[in-house]
């Protein structure tokens, strides 16, 4: 979403942080989660630049800023993100559904990169429908095919890219791998693509080819900082 600075609903997006950290924090994240929620409340955490942060992808400042404040960086930016993205899947339905600047029509069309066209996010799993792969942002929910398969972060196509399948009785759930850049990615095989609320979900719902990937020392990269024209 390059161009012009977007407004972020601060005021009805704020409360949905707190609720997220409240129900991480029944769920299983415990205190780590409530400290986030306390430090949103008491402004420690101002809701306004995190929000943007999120939108803008800068993992890094989220981060470091996480970190300052003595609270789990990683915890923080999940937050942002839960609360931002269905604000941001409005956004890319917007400007991608029916596209009409022949411009975008064709930045869209010769797309291929293995990070989101919409907002730069790597892509959080592979789906195959009928032997078409593609590519789903988990932030936006935006899909998108490569021209050749491949390592979506190093375009590595030989024998260092692997595609393995964990557990042999769910030969639908696989992990590509690759040895030169050490990034993985899941896919999975459906019979249609996700709509955007069961992305997050499905994301959740595979955390043991996570694991499994983690296992072997794969990793997913940090977000492309495009701050630096990169």
């Amino acid at each position: 979403f390059c161009g012009e600075p977007i407004p972020l609903p601060v005021p009805v997006l704020t409360p949905v942080l707190q609720q997220y950290c409240e129900a991480l924090a029944v769920g299983g994240a415990g205190d780590a989660a409530a400290r986030i929620g306390d430090a949103i409340r008491s402004g420690q955490i101002e809701p306004a630049s995190l929000l943007a942060a999120s939108l803008a992808r800068n993992q890094t400042a989220i981060r470091t800023g996480a970190s300052h404040r003595g609270l789990a960086p990683d915890l923080v930016w999940l937050v942002a993100e839960l609360a931002v993205s269905p604000f941001v899947h409005l956004l890319q339905r917007m400007l991608f559904s029916h596209p009409t600047d022949d411009r975008l029509l064709s930045a869209l069309e010769a797309w291929n990169h293995g990070y989101c066209p919409a907002c730069g996010s790597w892509p959080a799993v592979a789906e195959v429908v009928s032997g078409h792969r593609t590519l789903r942002c988990s932030f936006c929910s935006c899909g998108w095919e490569l021209a050749a398969y491949a390592c979506i972060y190093c375009g590595e196509s030989g024998e260092k890219f692997v595609t393995a399948a964990p557990d042999d009785e769910r030969k639908d759930r696989r992990v590509e791998v690759c040895s030169s850049c050490g990034g993985y990615l899941k896919t999975v095989d459906l019979p249609e693509l996700s709509p955007f609320p069961l992305l997050s979900i499905s994301d959740i719902e595979t955390t043991d080819l996570d694991l499994a990937a983690m296992e072997h020392g794969y990793q997913r990269p940090a977000l492309k900082d495009f701050s630096l024209g990169r």
